[in-house]
């Protein structure tokens, strides 16, 4: 075996056995909810997606209806966490981001 074929093949072994890999990126995104109408509707929404895969922290407010949540963008996507509210009964869908003046 050549020299120039020992170095990079130790360099890639050295890598993977650090447990070098691509890192997930930690993501937020907020959702506006839809048909919440009483003080129980924000808990049944939290918890729902408290329980999500992915999911590291959320806040739901009723003023406005809405839901900010930090996730894990490897387990997880705005779309699943859209399915999530909708199976807990309510709408969702992602919010605008503002525009710049």
């Amino acid at each position: 075996m050549h020299l120039k074929t020992i170095i990079p093949a130790t360099a890639f072994a050295l890598l993977l056995g650090t447990g070098f890999s691509a890192q997930a990126a930690p993501r937020s995104v907020t959702l506006v909810l839809e048909g919440m109408y009483c003080a129980m509707c924000p808990v049944t929404v939290k918890t729902a997606l408290d329980f999500a895969d992915g999911v590291d922290e959320v806040k739901v407010t009723r003023d406005p209806d809405e839901a900010v949540i930090r996730y894990d963008d490897a387990k997880t996507s705005p779309a699943k966490l859209i399915e999530v509210v909708k199976k807990s009964g309510y709408g969702a869908h992602l919010k605008p981001p503002r525009a710049k003046p």
